[in-house]
């Protein structure tokens, strides 16, 4: 499955009412992600000219969203209402002030549908983030990163710096200190907990790749083929966490290493396969 983005098509209705109308903008150009979402999750709509998509109504299966908040230079963010989900759900934008509107069909799962898929390993939030310009950058890569939406899902990261390039680090998945880049659970690392078969999707995977701390880049693949699951590449950056909801004191449920609840460094990648979004806070060992 590849993050494809698919041009909505705009259904115009030409009546007088829409041609003498000032307030009336036709919606164009509309597009988003399409992958399956979670349900009651959020969803961002762009355009090629994003302020026509100001002020204007999205439904879900008929059902207005229950938020809508629109993020200039960004997009409208629609958070879909509760007890929507299927392969085919309608998603309708439209402005009261018009009678044209675009109409798409988008795939809305449940959570039970995303554990234990093959398709969709690494846990995904449910809510759009938006990066702000200049996060605070970790002074030491190295160490685990875990998700707020699963705390059993970690990427063990070791960097090594590139030689002559000040800021460069390749993310290693040979061993170096003593450690490697590894996808893990930490339940099965750090508890010997292997009752929940799903955690063997994610655990003892290498990692490789590159984090650019001068742009702000990260890119890696997590190797699943020897599970018969192939590669999966996430590009991203650092974040500031304090602009996210996850600056709090969730920690993992194994209690088999002493977790900080301090948390200062966070990540967002998006899986190229899948579309989806991954967060990750560097979890910090005394």
């Amino acid at each position: 499955m590849r993050n494809i983005k698919f041009l909505a098509t705009a259904v115009l209705a030409c009546y007088s009412l829409t041609t003498c109308n000032p307030d009336c903008n036709n919606i164009t150009d509309v597009y988003f992600a399409e992958h399956p979402y979670v349900e009651e999750g959020e969803i961002l709509i762009k355009s090629s000219n994003l302020n026509n998509l100001r002020s204007r109504d999205v439904y879900f299966n008929d059902v207005l969203a229950e938020e809508l908040r629109f993020v200039a230079d960004v997009g409208l963010i629609a958070k879909m209402p509760k007890g929507v989900k299927g392969e085919k759900v309608s998603l309708r934008i439209q402005d009261q002030d018009c009678t044209d509107f675009v109409s798409y069909n988008l795939n809305v799962q449940n959570e039970a549908f995303f554990a234990g898929n093959e398709d969709f390993i690494p846990p995904a939030p449910p809510i759009i983030i938006i990066p702000i310009p200049n996060p605070p950058l970790p002074p030491n890569i190295n160490n685990a990163w875990i998700s707020p939406n699963n705390t059993d899902y970690c990427i063990w990261f070791v960097v090594v710096p590139v030689p002559n390039s000040p800021g460069n680090f390749t993310i290693t998945p040979t061993l170096y200190n003593g450690k490697s880049s590894e996808e893990l659970s930490v339940a099965r690392l750090a508890c010997a907990d292997t009752s929940n078969p799903e955690t063997a999707l994610y655990h003892h995977n290498p990692v490789y790749g590159m984090i650019n701390t001068n742009d702000n880049n990260i890119q890696f693949w997590i190797d699943r083929s020897g599970q018969g699951l192939g590669v999966e590449e996430f590009t991203g950056q650092f974040i500031d966490i304090d602009s996210t909801p996850f600056n709090d004191d969730r920690l993992p449920d194994c209690k088999g290493a002493p977790w900080l609840e301090e948390k200062f460094h966070m990540m967002m990648v998006t899986s190229i396969q899948t579309g989806r979004t991954l967060l990750l806070y560097q979890q910090l060992l005394p």
